[in-house]
């Protein structure tokens, strides 16, 4: 009977140690996604506009690169600014799995 409760007891001290982070949690990392996007599309924009300038791209090529970044703009600003996989590319950026890749 000791034993069970005890269980009991430590189960619901770590399920309330879990939620704790959750109370806490702000939008912080997802206003900082958004206000880095939003620097990153402003460089390739003035990156795109100054190959135009320089003649390095013709004026169709800016304006198409200029609707691919209002067509992530938009994207993003409906489905979020942050990588659904964590950002840390593959096997969550602790390189391949043994056995997986030889």
């Amino acid at each position: 009977m000791k034993k069970s409760f005890a269980f009991m007891v430590l189960i619901a001290i770590v399920f309330g140690l879990l939620m704790i982070p959750k109370a806490f949690a702000s939008d912080a990392p997802i206003s900082q996604a958004k206000s880095w996007f939003e620097q990153r599309m402003a460089t390739k924009q003035a990156a795109v506009n100054q190959a135009l300038t320089e003649g390095l791209i013709t004026k169709e090529q800016a304006n198409l690169w200029n609707t691919h970044f209002e067509q992530m703009k938009q994207y993003h600003a409906e489905y979020g600014y942050t990588c659904p996989g964590g950002g840390m590319g593959r096997c969550n950026g602790k390189g391949p799995v043994k056995g997986l890749i030889k």
